[in-house]
């Protein structure tokens, strides 16, 4: 009975110390690699955002419909955006799309901590209306 219960408190304390190395890397990171996901002010879209979105969509009848698509990605501290991914996608035409849309959007108003820029990552969901 002692064997398993010692062993048990052993991967107790293991996970314990794993988790403060963890936040000891967090606490190393530089400023300029910080990723936030919780920041004071969110990244916000550039002015007529909505009017790109709707110039730069590539599609014919073939591909009409109705979802919608969920991606998520880093704004930059330059407001641009890089790791692009769909986290709930509509088909894999649409997700292309809109991955392809968000590549080539013009930059972003990146979002701030303590009143500095920082480097934040976002959800950015798109619904599609017949």
């Amino acid at each position: 009975m002692k064997k398993p219960l010692f062993v048990i408190l052993l991967l107790i304390v293991a996970g314990i110390a794993k988790a403060q190395d963890s936040i000891t890397t967090l606490k190393g990171l530089a400023a300029d690699t910080a990723l936030f996901t919780v920041v004071d002010e969110e990244p916000k879209t550039p002015r007529n955002f909505g009017e790109y979105l709707l110039k730069s969509v590539q599609t014919d009848t073939a591909h009409k419909t109705s979802g919608l698509i969920v991606l998520k990605f880093v704004v930059e501290k330059d407001g641009s955006l890089s790791n692009i991914r769909v986290i709930k996608n509509l088909s894999p035409y649409w997700d292309n799309e809109a991955i392809r849309i968000l590549k080539n959007s013009p930059k972003w108003f990146p979002g701030s901590q303590n009143g500095k820029i920082v480097r934040c990552l976002y959800n950015f969901p798109i619904r599609l209306a017949n």
